[in-house]
């Protein structure tokens, strides 16, 4: 359940915009403008299919979101960005499912999270403060947390270690922010 959860957050920040369905040729081009006269939208269709590359810009002119599709499905790398031009985040589609591992980014540039993707599904996922210290790390295989799971105080100190088998938890340690243990299966609380 986490694991969906996640995904869905993780899949707003890329690709997350829904593209407005308007009429469109069966094959060719749209472009669609502000009212300030800056692009909004270029797309382009073969055959009825959104097909090659979907562009959107912010209303300053700078990018907003890239896409590419081939008969219908997202395929490839897509990418969004901030509307100070900065980039927000990338995904990797085959056949129109994640796959690979996507990146977002805070708005000064940092790193916020990598999620590597299989088939549609998190299997790795890795996330940072905006002060650039790592907060969580952990597996997941068919949905479920897997394996040692990892999270960090916001000053960079361990927080907790946890051990997951097929999404139950079996082992936890946890720490204070000045890393002092607490708690935990072998512990006195």
């Amino acid at each position: 359940m986490f694991a969906k959860t996640f995904l869905t957050a993780a899949a707003i920040l890329c690709c997350g915009s829904v593209w407005a369905q308007s009429t469109h040729p069966d094959n060719g081009n749209i472009v669609q403008h502000y009212p300030n006269g800056s692009k909004k939208l270029t797309a382009s269709f073969k055959n009825g299919q959104p097909d090659g590359t979907w562009t959107r810009w912010h209303d300053n002119g700078n990018k907003s979101e890239e896409l590419v599709y081939r008969e219908g499905k997202i395929e490839g790398k897509g990418t969004m960005w901030y509307r100070n031009g900065s980039k927000r985040s990338e995904k990797y589609f085959e056949n129109n499912v994640e796959h690979g591992t996507s990146r977002a980014w805070y708005p000064n540039g940092g790193k916020q999270q990598e999620i590597e993707m299989r088939h549609g599904e998190p299997v790795n996922i890795i996330t940072w403060n905006a002060n650039g210290n790592l907060t969580a790390e952990f597996h997941v295989t068919d949905g479920k947390r897997t394996g040692m799971s990892m999270a960090w105080h916001n000053n960079g100190n361990k927080r907790s270690e946890r051990v997951y088998v097929e999404g139950v938890l079996v082992s936890e340690q946890s720490w204070d922010e000045q890393g002092n243990p607490i708690g935990g299966p072998n512990m006195d609380e």
